[in-house]
């Protein structure tokens, strides 16, 4: 499979579910220690095996892989995130995804979660975007 053809799924450009995991624990690893986020996941946040496991499916299923994540955001919501988590949160995420993966996948990356971010709020006051970019 030619990784540059831009038919290849994210999933596959970015290495697999295990590339993904492993961004995701860079990810969780400066968002603990962050003053904004690190009381939002702390606190939320019980089983971080679980949330781990669960996040990764997540972002597999948003990346083109194998769709092994049902749910939706929802949970999210009831946190009660104010503007400066999302700044946090995309500043911390593009910042990771940066240093960790070749610019067009993380440029991709970065996209799909302002999308999810935008889609939050929406969904916090009543309204609901369908689809992230590129989907």
């Amino acid at each position: 499979m030619d990784l540059n053809d831009p038919h290849t799924p994210l999933y596959l450009r970015i290495g697999g579910r295990e590339k993904i995991k492993e961004l995701l624990g860079k990810f969780y690893e400066a968002a603990g220690k962050d003053p904004v986020l690190g009381p939002v996941f702390n606190n939320a946040v019980e089983d971080w095996s679980h949330h781990m496991d669960k996040v990764t499916d997540f972002w597999v299923t948003q990346c083109g892989g194998p769709v092994v994540y049902p749910g939706g955001m929802g949970r999210h919501v009831r946190l009660g995130l104010e503007h400066a988590h999302f700044v946090a949160w995309l500043t911390l995420w593009e910042k990771t995804c940066r240093a960790e993966l070749p610019e067009r996948e993380a440029t991709e990356l970065v996209d799909r979660a302002k999308f999810f971010a935008g889609r939050i709020k929406e969904m916090a006051s009543g309204g609901v975007r369908l689809r992230p970019p590129g989907a």
